[in-house]
């Protein structure tokens, strides 16, 4: 529509209504399987990263992608209830349990580290001893402001 501005408005009203089609055929599905076929469709049936699903989020088709059904195929995704584990080489699935083993033994390391070089308030001080530090730092950056102005550099 930017090199042909005439058509702008025309191609506007084919993209509204290419997606009350795809959000009508969604709800023509019958159940779950039909919903998954559709949704994992891909021209390449090797590739993984262009499935139907993919390709509406990427493009933020965001009335189909809120349609409910796509909601249920895409919290099933989440929670692994539909990941098909077959798809994957067998690099990745060797990887993956050492992988989040290790990631669990770094846990309590993480939160060593973070608790010694972060100022961890919201743990250890009292909420009214936080409320008491944080007016004393708001008092000192009003005395920063006013011995900033230009009138004390003046005198």
């Amino acid at each position: 529509s930017s090199y042909y501005t005439q058509y702008s408005q025309e191609y506007k009203e084919i993209s509204k209504k290419c997606g009350e089609f795809a959000q009508d055929v969604l709800e023509q599905c019958e159940n779950s399987q039909e919903v998954e076929v559709l949704l994992e469709y891909s021209p390449n049936m090797d590739d993984n990263e262009n499935t139907n699903w993919h390709l509406a989020l990427w493009a933020g088709h965001k009335k189909f992608v809120g349609h409910h059904y796509f909601q249920n195929f895409l919290w099933d995704k989440i929670t692994g209830q539909n990941c098909n584990w077959d798809k994957y080489i067998i690099f990745w699935k060797l990887l993956y349990f050492p992988l989040a083993v290790l990631l669990l033994c770094l846990v309590p390391f993480v939160v060593l580290v973070d608790s010694f070089f972060r100022k961890s308030d919201i743990l250890f001080v009292s909420p009214q001893k936080l409320k008491k530090s944080k007016g004393e730092k708001k008092h000192e950056v009003k005395e920063d402001q006013q011995n900033s102005s230009i009138i004390p550099m003046i005198e």
